[in-house]
């Protein structure tokens, strides 16, 4: 027998609280409507890991 168990939205790992903001595009934007191409170069390339791991 499988039973799913769940955490409520606000301890789920990931979760965005409502009041976080992100800068995409040259606006302020909530979180959760932040959007991202997988396409991009960051995503398939890791440049944004390496940028930090050599500051």
């Amino acid at each position: 027998m499988v039973q799913e168990l769940t955490r409520p939205t606000s301890l789920r790992r990931g979760a965005a609280p409502d009041t976080a903001f992100a800068f995409l595009d040259g606006e302020f934007l909530p979180v959760r409507d932040a959007k991202v191409s997988v396409l991009t170069h960051a995503f398939n390339y890791g440049t944004g890991v390496f940028e930090g791991i050599r500051a």
